[in-house]
């Protein structure tokens, strides 16, 4: 905390400061202002990571003043402050992902100079600049896997030309220009899912013209389109995630109607029209998550009545549920 003694100064003057976010007090008959930086105040989507060797939660968020923080528990949950990258502010949201062979959490963020950077635990945490996609900049949020036939961290971004790139680590971090969706521009940001049986990474993204795309490896990279949701357009960004009893991998998105739509393989890729969350609109991006124990996919939205909604899978039917808002008034 830095102290400022200031003599002579007027009321208007010091309830100006006050306003911004100084305390003062008063000694020896001097004015004592003491400058307290303002708290930071969490934005856009979190990213959450298990580590199993801890049996530990870590969740990281951006902060509106560009710094990564992270919240883990242990015994009781504890903030972390990260800091800003090497000279920018992160924007939008992290992506996280463990790597077991070293038990490390890396963390992935964009920033305002449309780099990609990460963070990584080696004893403390590391800082590492991963420079901008080859002839664009990086935007929105980055996604993370992992691929454990080869022990590497593959992270997807979508660049400001349309574009979808990738940066893989073998011997040393390389970027991989993936190119556009046929006939068609990446928006937002991508989802990658990693599916064990073909040791295949899959990146989802949605194009300009509202249709899902998916760009695979099988000897090579190769582009999928997957078309736009039945009576409707995707929006944002969509969410991955792989069922290993199935063999399955389902995408989600949200419809320019307010429906959330997923679309999965069985043979051959099949759209399903989930509806509306009750009693409101779909908003934003979906975030979906594989539960093991009872072989469950659950997908949550955010309404655009402010409450938190999951439709998840019961054996027979999809069900949805209302969450509520988080009962927090500003």
């Amino acid at each position: 905390m830095k102290i400022r003694i200031l003599k002579g100064i007027s009321q208007e003057m010091l309830d100006s400061k006050l306003a911004i976010g100084w305390t003062r007090g008063i000694a020896l008959g001097l004015v004592v202002v003491a400058a307290v930086a303002a708290p930071a105040l969490a934005q856009h989507s979190p990213s959450t990571v298990y580590q199993p060797t801890l049996d530990r939660i870590a969740t990281f968020v951006v902060g509106n003043n560009g710094h990564l923080y992270d919240k883990y528990y242990n015994g009781g949950w504890i903030w972390e402050a990260q800091g800003n990258p090497p000279g920018a502010l992160a924007i939008d949201s992290p992506s996280v992902v463990y790597q077991p062979t070293l038990d490390r959490i890396s963390t992935f963020v964009v920033s305002n100079n449309g780099h990609l950077y990460d963070k990584y635990y080696n004893g403390g945490w590391i800082w590492e600049a991963q420079g901008n996609p080859p002839g664009a900049l990086a935007i929105n949020s980055p996604s993370a896997v992992y691929q454990p036939t080869l022990d590497r961290i593959a992270t997807f971004v979508v660049g400001n030309n349309g574009h979808l790139y990738d940066k893989y680590y073998n011997g040393g971090w390389i970027w991989e220009a993936q190119g556009n969706p046929p006939g068609a521009l990446a928006i937002n940001s991508p989802s990658a899912v990693y599916q064990a049986p073909l040791d295949r990474i899959v990146a989802f993204v949605v194009g300009n013209n509202g249709r899902l795309y998916d760009k695979y490896y099988n000897g090579g990279w190769i582009w999928e389109a997957q078309g736009n949701p039945p009576g409707a357009l995707a929006i944002n960004s969509p969410s991955a995630v792989y069922q290993p009893p199935l063999n399955r991998i389902v995408t989600f998105v949200v419809g320019n109607n307010g429906h959330l739509y997923d679309k999965y393989y069985n043979g051959g890729w099949i759209w399903e029209d989930q509806g509306n969350p009750p009693g409101a609109l779909a908003i934003g991006s979906p975030s979906a998550v594989y539960q093991p124990t009872l072989d469950r996919i659950v997908t949550f939205v955010v309404g655009n009545n402010g409450h938190l909604f999951d439709k998840y899978w019961n054996g027979q039917q999809w069900v949805w549920e209302d969450q509520g808002d988080p009962g927090i008034r500003l």
